[in-house]
C-alpha cells in the first residue's frame, strides 16, 4: 500500500464520530527526537525549538542542513 512512500512514523487520528485518519510521516534518523514525533528537528522555528529539550548547535546545524544550497 505504501511501498513506494517510505515513512517512519504515523499517528491515527480517531474522531468522535467514529471517523480516522492515518497520517505517515518519513523523518531522517539525524532528524529525529526521542518524543517528538511527526516532525524533524530541522522543521523546528526558532520559537518551537526553544521549547525542546534539543541542544542549540543541534538544531542550527539540522536547520542549516535542510536550506536548499
Amino acid at each position: 500500500m505504501y511501498a513506494n512512500e517510505p515513512w517512519t512514523q504515523f499517528e491515527v487520528i480517531l474522531s468522535n464520530e467514529g471517523n480516522f485518519k492515518i497520517n505517515f510521516a518519513y523523518i531522517p534518523e539525524k532528524d529525529s527526537w526521542p518524543r517528538i514525533y511527526m516532525k524533524g528537528i530541522s522543521d523546528f522555528s526558532e520559537k518551537e525549538w526553544q521549547e525542546t529539550s534539543i541542544p542549540k548547535e543541534l538544531w542550527e546545524e539540522r536547520v542549516r542542513l535542510k536550506k536548499p544550497s
